[in-house]
């Protein structure tokens, strides 16, 4: 059964079929005549599905319906069209009334039903009209109340970004006084061979201001004995490749670029080991009549860490026993995340001070928009007192970079060479070149039934074309002057730091200030590089 309340117009008994009630206070009940509203008006508001009727009270007292005047005079505005509409109903009648007694009643049936759609559609061509003003109106003031909150977002964030930027800037070239007397020691997690470009540009950059890295630890390289390396250290022309690649399966892989004028040696280790488990690769080098231990270590997610622990701590024990007076460094991507007090975390922790290793990063390393965690860190025993020392935020793995400047002084293998040997190629020599070798006479009799004696032949014949066509010059070495120049690295820079923006606020102003950089970052380096593939 329905219940029944007072109208609060005529003070009336009201059904609920017959009557309005307030949505909000639900105390207010009003016939729909005594509202206002007429009977063709009542019919529609039924049938709709998501109709609310607030009283005059409740309105004056809530700030959401300041367009409650705008409603009002669209209401009238309605009223007025359904009243008109009437009227020229009951004008439509009469003159049906007057023709029914004439013969060509058909004929004005028809002219009466085209006259009652024209009717019926001017009076829905109006109503669009004026529920179309009121929608743009009042789009039109929610959207300039938008711009201008996200002009105020975008100088705040420009604001904040620069002096961000100019704070980057001051640290490296306060770093800068210090380079000559520290080395630099750099871990990235990046597949090499989809990304050496962009970790070349990234370290070769860092001359600008500092010290080239000397040491770049590298994990899960993705490299593996078929990859051909040449392609890749042609982007690092100051460093070596030392990898050790993970066999039977895809992935994983630890590795060091290292500084060729660094003298070292890889470390060896008579210890059987799953890959499953961890994956190394280590090198050791003296500096100071003391010797430098520096190891890389990936571990694959996943895996039972009873068994890592177990394997980790022999593996240390035979690696360090007749070594306990090293300075050790042990950089890579541990899959275990140190900023989380658990178990896991204290056991490792345990297990790495028995050996007197302990972390220096206490910042996450891996952000994205729902997580944190600090499962990439540098374990030494190693004083590093007020050596530089932190995270680098750059894009070029979904890894941050770990950075360490230490004061190696480490022997070199030798002095610079200011000069390469190189030939001189150009399309006349080329040309030349070219038709030394369609001019040459080759005589099978000249060849007898060794292999080895007949190739030795035919490359000497083959060198003396092109020694001839393209002669060997000396050429400036131009290795430590790299094709990225201080525009090209501040922008570069300027992209970090948006990035690192992102990443503590992912909002979707930081998201596009970010893309919109990076984007012509991307452009501006293709175009660079470009311009001096030409050149050369």
């Amino acid at each position: 059964m329905a219940g029944r309340n007072k109208c609060q117009s005529c003070n009336g008994n009201a059904t609920l079929k017959d009557s309005l009630q307030c949505k909000l206070c639900s105390s207010v009940t009003m016939h729909w005549k005594c509202s206002g509203v007429t009977e063709p008006t009542t019919k529609e508001l039924l049938q709709a599905v998501n109709f609310v009727w607030i009283c005059k009270n409740c309105l004056e007292h809530i700030d959401m319906f300041r367009w409650n005047k705008q409603l009002s005079e669209l209401t009238e505005e309605i009223r007025k069209l359904q009243e008109s509409n009437v009227s020229l109903s009951n004008q439509v009648k009469i003159v049906q009334n007057k023709l029914d007694s004439r013969d060509d009643n058909e004929s004005i049936d028809d002219r009466i039903v085209v006259l009652q759609e024209n009717l019926k559609k001017s009076y829905a061509d109006t109503l669009k009209d004026v529920v179309t003003t009121n929608v743009v109106k009042l789009n039109d003031e929610v959207i300039n109340d938008c711009f201008q909150a996200l002009k105020k977002e975008m100088i705040e964030t420009k604001e904040a970004v620069s002096v961000e930027f100019k704070n980057v800037q001051k640290t490296l070239v306060e770093a800068s006084e210090v380079k000559e007397k520290e080395r630099n020691i750099m871990l990235f997690r990046l597949s090499l061979t989809a990304h050496a470009d962009d970790l070349a540009l990234l370290i070769n950059g860092f001359q600008l201001y500092v010290n080239i890295p000397q040491i770049v630890a590298l994990s899960e390289t993705w490299l593996n004995d078929d990859t051909n390396y040449g392609p890749i250290l042609s982007y690092f022309p100051c460093h070596s490749l030392v990898a050790k690649n993970r066999v039977g399966k895809r992935g994983g892989g630890t590795g060091f670029l290292i500084d060729k004028n660094l003298a070292y040696e890889n470390l060896n280790c008579n210890f059987s080991l799953s890959s499953d488990l961890f994956e190394w690769v280590g090198i050791k080098f003296a500096s100071d009549n003391k010797k430098n231990i520096i190891i890389c270590i990936y571990r694959p997610p996943n895996y039972k860490l009873d068994n890592f622990l177990s394997k980790m701590q022999e593996f240390l024990y035979e690696l360090l026993k007749d070594d306990v007076s090293s300075d050790v460094f042990i950089l890579g991507d541990f899959n275990i995340d140190l900023a989380v007090k658990n178990q896991a975390s204290l056991s490792f922790l345990n297990l790495m001070a028995q050996f007197n290793l302990h972390p220096i990063i206490n910042q996450p390393t891996r952000i994205t928009s729902s997580h944190s965690s600090t499962i990439d860190n540098v374990f030494t025993n190693y004083g590093i007192g007020g050596c530089p020392k932190g995270i680098l935020y750059s894009d070029v793995s979904d890894h941050l970079s770990i950075f360490l400047c230490i004061p190696l002084n480490a022997k070199a293998v030798g002095g610079k060479n200011p000069y390469i040997k190189t030939r001189l190629i150009n399309s006349e020599n080329l040309k030349k070149a070219n038709c030394l070798l369609q001019n040459i006479q080759w005589n099978v009799s000249d060849y007898g039934s060794d292999f080895e004696s007949n190739f030795k032949k035919f490359l000497k014949t083959y060198l003396n074309c092109i020694n001839l066509a393209l002669p060997s010059v000396n050429k400036k070495n131009r290795f430590r002057r790299p094709w990225m120049n201080i525009d090209l690295y501040n922008l570069s820079l300027y992209k970090n730091v948006l990035y690192k923006r992102h990443l503590h606020n992912p909002s979707p102003a930081n998201k596009n200030a970010y893309n919109k950089v990076k984007n012509k970052f991307i452009n501006v380096k293709r175009f660079t590089e470009k311009n001096i593939l030409k050149i050369n």
